[in-house]
């Protein structure tokens, strides 16, 4: 993160590990905030909020991309806006919210970064998360950690990123891509840094379903996935043709 080719002003630690930090590792951190909530994935948001800058670049451990891809993003932010991810979720299926649907991947498919023409447009960001600081803000406008089952609200471990994403559009019109880029990296899928035996893909065998049900709450609060918008429902075009 200190090699990117636009250097990161200040790196920030937010810990929810079940291990104590040891001390060798807390100097090269501008800050740490530690969670007593190791199923803490909201935490990290709420932290980032707080920082200075116009920008935030919010990553696990284990998603470390290669050293131009903060360049990559601040170039597509500034063509195209946006939450900007190596990796993307969009959904497919028109009918994901009253369908007989178990399980997300049966809705939609995931992309990945390339080099290509344009940047790809997803509906939810996967591994980390490039965007304005000010976007972070939308994600706590509703109950956090929820989904929909039928009628019924459900508590779920996490989709955070999916909450953020459909929520930052619903009330900013904040669009998501996948920027062009031939190789965004991801050391933490690497043997260099195995930590994906902690990832909630793996630790929680109701992740997909969960995910599924977390993008039916956001499509009961107002949210479309890309495919089921027109343009009149970009809520930037509502408020300039006021």
């Amino acid at each position: 993160m200190r090699a990117q080719s636009v250097a990161c002003r200040e790196v920030w630690l937010f810990y929810n590990g079940r291990q104590p930090l040891e001390a060798d590792v807390l100097p090269r951190f501008d800050r740490i905030v530690v969670s007593s909530s190791q199923a803490d994935y909201f935490g990290r948001f709420a932290v980032a909020l707080t920082a200075r800058s116009e920008f935030v670049w919010v990553i696990d451990d284990d998603c470390l991309p290669e050293p131009r891809w903060v360049e990559h993003c601040l170039a597509t932010e500034r063509r195209w806006g946006g939450i900007l991810a190596p990796r993307g979720f969009r959904v497919r299926a028109r009918d994901f919210r009253d369908g007989s649907y178990r399980d997300v991947t049966q809705v939609g498919r995931n992309v990945h970064a390339a080099e290509r023409a344009r940047p790809k447009e997803i509906d939810v960001p996967l591994h980390s998360y490039f965007l304005r600081r000010a976007w972070l803000a939308h994600l706590f406008r509703h109950p956090i950690a929820v989904g929909l089952e039928g009628t019924e609200t459900l508590p779920l471990l996490g989709s955070d990123d999916v909450e953020l994403a459909c929520r930052a559009w619903l009330h900013a019109g904040v669009r998501s891509f996948v920027p062009s880029c031939g190789e965004p990296g991801t050391l933490g899928a690497s043997e260099e840094v195995d930590e994906r035996q902690h990832a909630s893909w793996l630790a929680n065998p109701d992740f997909h379903r969960q995910r599924l049900q977390a993008l039916r709450y956001e499509a009961s609060l107002g949210w479309k996935p890309i495919r089921l918008r027109r343009p009149w429902d970009t809520p930037w075009r509502r408020l300039r043709a006021r």
